[in-house]
């Protein structure tokens, strides 16, 4: 059996300090802490805003439904009918509590104030990029949820000096900032001492990385027409693609290794890692290509009718061009 939850209140009744129905009441809404005016709404998708105060029934004292933003605070006054207050209560939240950040120029923020409570979540409206490395406050076990709105990218920075070590951020997959583009990310407080720990991100945007092509570990007059990667992280998932296009090959020799990877794969695995591989230019391959990834190398090989060979500098040329996809589950 699932378990239980509390049924809110269908229609809500109030009275007055005398205990009886509060006839022609109303209800204030404010800003929390403020004298704002901030309305309820007739609907949960907040577009048709209630009279504010919100008049009571007459008989009976009765609220129609009244829905609340839940990314505000609010303070609420019980007013009676001829306008004089009964109560008054203040900073009442829904539990996710999103107090808005703008960073309209962007810059460093080393450690940023966040609210206390089982949840929280924090927006960022800048409109040039961002760099956080640790959030101060919270609580542990508090989720913290980031939404980023503005047109600047957040640049999420772990395990960085620039904060204490209890404010730090841990990201399990790899030691590169996790890049907030219109995205998301949701963050746990551990224990105290313990940091923060990504749980689940939307990069939501394509980022540049830059493959680079060794023959057995060097480059030396290499040359490039094009060299350019993208990538996105989506979970423990990359997306990647890159293209090399060569106009000289150099004189290094030996076995062919792409490097740059955002992160490395949890394996090497076929089902931990798929490609899909145009090739141009290609000296003694006759058969499609293909690749494994090693920590955060690609490895380029042709099939032959026995299996698969790495490629060398044997099989490069001056006009080599290789266009890739790459899926796999990072480490």
């Amino acid at each position: 059996m699932p378990p239980g939850v509390l049924l809110p209140p269908a229609i809500q009744q109030f009275f007055d300090n005398n205990g009886l129905p509060l006839n022609g009441g109303s209800i204030q809404w404010y800003l929390a802490g403020t004298s704002t005016p901030s309305p309820a709404y007739a609907d949960s998708g907040l577009v048709t805003p209630l009279a504010n105060p919100v008049p009571l029934s007459n008989p009976g004292g009765r609220a129609p439904a009244m829905w609340l933003d839940g990314a505000l605070a609010y303070k609420e006054v019980l007013l009676d009918g001829s306008g004089s207050t009964v109560w008054t209560a203040d900073n009442l939240t829904s539990g996710l509590q999103a107090p808005t950040v703008s960073m309209p120029t962007g810059g460093l923020i080393y450690n940023l104030n966040v609210p206390s409570g089982p949840i929280a979540a924090v927006q960022f409206t800048n409109s040039t990029d961002l760099t956080l490395t640790g959030f101060v406050g919270g609580q542990p076990g508090q989720l913290l949820i980031l939404r980023a709105l503005g047109t600047g990218k957040v640049l999420l920075y772990p395990n960085n000096t620039n904060s204490a070590a209890g404010d730090q951020l841990t990201n399990f997959v790899t030691g590169l900032p996790t890049t907030l583009n219109q995205g998301a990310a949701i963050y746990q407080r551990g224990s105290t001492g313990q940091g923060w720990y990504l749980i689940s991100h939307e990069q939501n945007a394509w980022l540049p990385w830059t493959p680079a092509l060794t023959f057995g570990g060097a480059a030396a007059g290499m040359t490039y027409t094009t060299q350019a990667g993208f990538y996105v992280l989506k979970g423990r998932t990359i997306y990647a693609n890159f293209r090399l296009t060569l106009s000289a090959k150099g004189t290094s020799t030996g076995a062919a290794v792409i490097s740059g990877l955002p992160a490395g794969s949890v394996s090497s695995v076929s089902g931990d890692c798929m490609f899909t591989f145009y090739g141009a230019g290609f000296s003694g391959v006759t058969n499609a290509l293909s690749a494994y990834v090693s920590s955060s190398n690609i490895i380029p090989q042709a099939w032959t009718a026995t299996g698969t060979v790495p490629l060398s500098d044997a099989n490069f040329t001056n006009a080599s061009d290789l266009i890739a996809m790459v899926q796999m589950q990072t480490s």
